[in-house]
């Protein structure tokens, strides 16, 4: 396959006294590319699908959607598309990474002063823009990156603000990682990787029906070992999973106006009564 891509780096200095970092901005149609040892890199895709391939897990990015890929990971990266895809790799500085890293894990620790602390490391998962820290960090900046000027970003800044939110999202995952009862760390890390596409699914079809069969084929466990997983990790089973999303939404749409009756309907609740029953026990909670 011929590669038809236009890769621009964007970033138009260098952060002193760090490593090398750099913002490349692609539109690609044909694409295939294997790095062997690749950077630490945020893969985001901005409209159409990219699909990667680290360290023998397969991803499928679409709108929105970006993964972490760690220092010395292998990446395949794949596009195939009549229509150009759009997307956004970051490449941070790997030593300011590292720093924030230790420093927020450091604090995590009952001992602050233990520095025994690894390099970064980040569970490598698909994740939505506007659901994790470091999405809804890079939403707000996504316009100033791409639209940089010579003298108009400070990239530092940026780089810092990037670490921060991938440590706090990560000492979050670890903790729910640690719900799980398998004891090592690769089993545990794929477990969390099934939940999370669960988890997205549901979110993806929160005005249907939710199928126990279809959500266990899904994560690739039994019933019981899936539904055990779910509830560890999330703290809810997947119907009170979806029912806290139902009423998360039909509470943004009481405040923009809505009736009962238009939201029961716009949410997929079972009727009226029981949707205002639900909202009131929210509240009073």
């Amino acid at each position: 396959m011929e590669n038809q891509a236009s890769l621009k780096n964007i970033q138009t200095e260098q952060v002193p006294d760090f490593a090398y970092s750099k913002i490349i901005l692609s539109e690609l149609r044909q694409y295939l590319a294997v790095t062997e040892c690749s950077p630490i890199s945020i893969k985001i895709v901005l409209r159409g699908e990219e699909r990667y391939r680290v360290e023998n897990h397969n991803y499928r990015l679409s709108n929105n959607s970006y993964i972490i890929v760690n220092q010395g990971d292998q990446v395949e990266t794949a596009v195939n598309s009549k229509e150009t895809v759009n997307g956004l790799c970051i490449f941070p500085p790997i030593d300011l990474v590292n720093d924030v890293f230790s420093s927020y894990s450091i604090k995590s620790r009952r001992d602050p002063f233990d520095a025994s602390v690894n390099d970064s490391f980040f569970t490598t998962h698909l994740r939505n823009l506007n659901q994790t820290n470091l999405g809804k960090y890079l939403n707000a900046n996504l316009r100033s990156i791409i639209g940089n000027k010579e003298d108009s970003f400070d990239f530092l800044e940026f780089y810092i603000g990037i670490a921060e939110a991938m440590s706090v999202d990560q000492l979050g995952v670890e903790k729910m990682m640690a719900q799980l009862s398998a004891t090592k760390r690769h089993t545990k890390e794929e477990l969390f990787r099934r939940m999370m596409t669960v988890k997205d699914y549901i979110h993806d079809n929160q005005n249907n029906r939710l199928d126990l069969k279809q959500l266990s084929e899904l994560s690739h466990l039994s019933k019981y070992h899936f539904l055990r997983s779910f509830k560890k990790i999330f703290r809810k089973s997947p119907y009170q999973y979806l029912l806290s999303l139902k009423i998360q939404k039909a509470e943004v749409l009481l405040k923009k106006g809505y009736s009962y009756n238009e939201i029961t309907e716009m949410v997929g609740f079972s009727d009226v009564k029981n949707l205002r029953k639900a909202v009131g026990q929210r509240d009073r909670a």
